[in-house]
């Protein structure tokens, strides 16, 4: 992915770890920890930081091709949630439905239902290798191109030129984290200190998420005034 101004590439990452940990001593094979260990450790930091919320900035977007007469569709693997769907070329937006909740408002599901535009995605069961799958109802009578925006599971970080998805502002935690974690396993009373700055990042970053989020709220629903008519966002004309 291209690079935000002031981010960090995987390899300045590593190197700052090692000015930290060996004063200027770039991580290699023959250091403690080893280069490899640092790198693994950075990419648990990296997973678990991008994975502990939805963050307004992980999002990605993308579709997905239904099949005539075939219920179920799965998400790409790379899909940790979904925030909606729709089929945009036809206006058609898609209900999210837990299964439970879906089958107490239609107790018999698809049994009675026959083929047609699909206006709901009822959750399923995950695929064997855990990617969310929805079935739509009712079937899909054709081929729809349903779109969506969604959550991203992070891509391990593996090239020296790698960059995260996480904003130039906050990608500091992939730093201070991994060393507080290595201070930590050597006893060493360093790791205070970038606990304590791992503890100011996630503050910064969840005011940022609260901002974000309440202005997408702030947003919806209100009137934009472009001339004459009044357009409302979300409602189908």
């Amino acid at each position: 992915m291209a690079a935000l101004n002031g981010q960090r590439t995987f390899l300045q990452i590593q190197n700052e770890i090692g000015t930290w940990l060996f004063n200027q001593t770039a991580p290699s094979a023959n250091t403690f920890p080893t280069l490899q260990s640092i790198k693994d450790v950075v990419n648990k930091w990296y997973k678990r930081f991008a994975g502990q919320a939805r963050w307004e900035w992980a999002k990605n977007e993308g579709t997905v091709a239904t099949v005539n007469g075939t219920t179920r569709i799965t998400m790409p693997d790379t899909v940790m949630d979904v925030a909606n769907l729709n089929i945009r070329n036809i206006s058609q937006p898609l209900l999210i439905y837990p299964r439970q909740k879906f089958l107490q408002i239609y107790p018999s599901g698809w049994t009675l239902t026959g083929n047609g535009i699909p206006q709901m995605a009822v959750e399923a069961i995950p695929a064997a290798n855990g990617a969310k799958q929805y079935d739509l109802w009712p079937t899909p009578n054709a081929i729809f191109t349903i779109n969506y925006d969604a959550w991203q599971h992070v891509t391990p970080l593996a090239a020296d030129g790698d960059y995260s998805i996480i904003p130039p502002e906050f990608d500091d935690i992939l730093v201070h984290g991994p060393i507080s974690e290595f201070y930590q396993i050597q006893a060493d009373p360093r790791n205070e200190y970038h606990e304590a700055q791992v503890a100011k990042i996630m503050s910064r970053v969840w005011m940022q998420q609260e901002q974000m989020t309440n202005l997408l709220n702030t947003i919806r629903g209100d009137e934009i005034m472009f001339g004459q008519p009044v357009i409302f966002p979300y409602q189908q004309y």
